[in-house]
């Protein structure tokens, strides 16, 4: 992990998760603590959120408007992910991030119906054939 990222990630005030947002998510057989973080206390930092891939913690402003929040957290479990499946550099990971992000965001929003099909499909567990005889 970049040491400047580091270091702005132990500087930050954490909190606990207000009402109704998730606490954990697992990543690649991985479960990741979710922190709903203060904003930082230093002028000028645009650290929205963050991920610690050893602690397996992510953090994200809790203060961030609804959509921008949920847009944040998507972006640090795409970067956990990156790093599970051994992303390249750190540059050209956080620009796809950013881009996959955006663009994941952008279709839910614009087509819930197919992203609900595919949670459906993903999640779904057949049913085991019955061992009754006939």
């Amino acid at each position: 992990m970049n040491r400047v990222l580091h270091s702005c990630f132990y500087s930050m005030k954490q909190s606990s998760a207000p009402k109704g947002l998730p606490t954990e998510v697992d990543i690649l057989n991985l479960t990741y603590t979710i922190n709903w973080m203060n904003p930082p206390e230093e002028s000028g930092a645009e650290h929205l959120g963050l991920c610690d891939f050893q602690s397996q913690v992510i953090s994200v402003t809790k203060t961030l408007p609804r959509q921008s929040r949920a847009e944040t957290l998507l972006h640090e479990i795409i970067h956990a992910i990156n790093h599970g499946m051994g992303a390249p550099s750190k540059v050209d990971e956080e620009k796809f991030t950013t881009k996959m992000s955006i663009g994941i965001a952008t279709a839910i929003k614009q087509s819930p119906e197919v992203w609900k099909w595919i949670m459906k499909e993903i999640t779904f567990k057949p049913r085991k054939p019955s061992s009754k005889s006939s």
